[in-house]
This record gives structure tokens, C-alpha cells and sequence, in this order.
């Protein structure tokens, strides 16, 4: 089952200071992608992809965006200002990024990993007949999924020991309800 971005507006807030290199960021995973039913005004593919990662302690960072497969096999941020997320990032002396500065934050987060592959796996999937129109975690290539891009180095695939496929829960921990 994929998971649906709105989850995460339920998720607590998370402060993070993100390291200058996303080298040295934490692994992403894909927790879902979808493609909507509609499509957009000019009659393309649209739908949206959701990606988390575990920090250092424990919290959990998720982000989402909307996608457009702005020609036939090749998605685009639909609205790179239209992220939706649990994040609060701060800078080197703790004070909190103004909106302008996240919305940057979170396009670097999208560009630092392989969402443009999964959902060129999942318009093809839904493509042939009978497929399914989801992609949830249990169903990546996560060697490919796991693959980082860092401006300096350019594209690097992570140690293959640490591509397993897992379910999108194995990230969750256990959180108290709070009301």
C-alpha cells in the first residue's frame, strides 16, 4: 500500500540542520507514489510521490510533492513551492529558515534522490493492462532508489547491503497519541 502524503502533516515536526552535502544526508526512502485518476489542464499524467528518512535521533523527516510527466516519460516537480512536509530547518546557529529558504531545502531534498526513476516505474506499470496505479516501498528497486546525487560528485549508488527492500511501516516507530 502506498502511503499518502497528507500522512504526513500528522507526523511531529522535525528540526534538522541539514549538512552542506547531501553525501552526508540520511538515506531516503520511498514510502508511495500515486498517480491521480484526473490529469492537468493540457491532459498530462499527474500524481504525487512521498519520501522519508530516519535522522540520528530516531525522528522521522517526511517529504512529498506533486509530480507532472511533463512529456512521456519525463516527470517534473509540478510545483516546486508545493511541498508538503514535517520539516523545520534551522541554520548553523540554530535560527529557523524563513519559507523561501525551506522551500529550497525541500527541492534539494527531492533532488537528492531517485524519485524521477519511480515514477517512470510506476506510469509504466500503470501502463500495461491490469497495473496497478500505486507503488509502495515493498516494490522498489532500492538500489536505484537509494542512489544519491551530490552536486560536487554527482550521482553515487549506496553500499549495496543497505538497498533492502522494506515495508514502508519498518521506517514508523512507535509514537504516543497525543491529544
Amino acid at each position: 500500500m502506498s502511503m499518502r502524503s497528507w500522512v504526513l502533516k500528522s507526523w511531529p515536526e522535525v528540526v534538522w540542520q541539514p549538512p552542506a552535502s547531501a553525501a552526508l544526508w540520511p538515506v531516503f526512502h520511498h514510502m508511495g507514489t500515486d498517480i491521480r485518476a484526473e490529469r492537468d489542464e493540457l491532459g498530462r499524467t499527474i500524481g504525487e510521490t512521498v519520501w522519508a528518512a530516519q535522522l540520528g535521533d530516531g525522528s522521522l523527516l517526511g517529504a512529498a510533492w506533486e509530480w507532472v510527466e511533463a512529456v512521456q516519460g519525463v516527470p517534473a516537480l509540478r510545483d516546486p513551492n508545493g511541498f508538503i512536509s514535517n520539516l523545520k530547518l534551522v541554520g548553523d546557529d540554530g535560527s529557523e529558515f524563513d519559507e523561501l529558504q525551506l522551500i529550497v531545502g525541500l527541492n534539494r531534498i527531492a533532488h537528492a534522490t531517485a524519485w524521477q526513476d519511480v515514477v517512470r516505474q510506476v506510469v509504466g506499470t500503470a501502463g500495461v493492462a491490469g497495473g496497478p496505479q500505486t507503488l509502495g516501498a515493498e516494490t522498489l528497486d532500492w538500489p536505484r532508489a537509494l542512489c544519491r546525487v551530490d552536486p560536487a560528485t554527482g550521482p553515487t549508488l549506496l553500499d549495496p547491503s543497505r538497498a533492502r527492500a522494506v515495508s514502508a511501516n519498518a521506517l514508523m516507530r512507535q509514537r504516543a497519541m497525543v491529544a
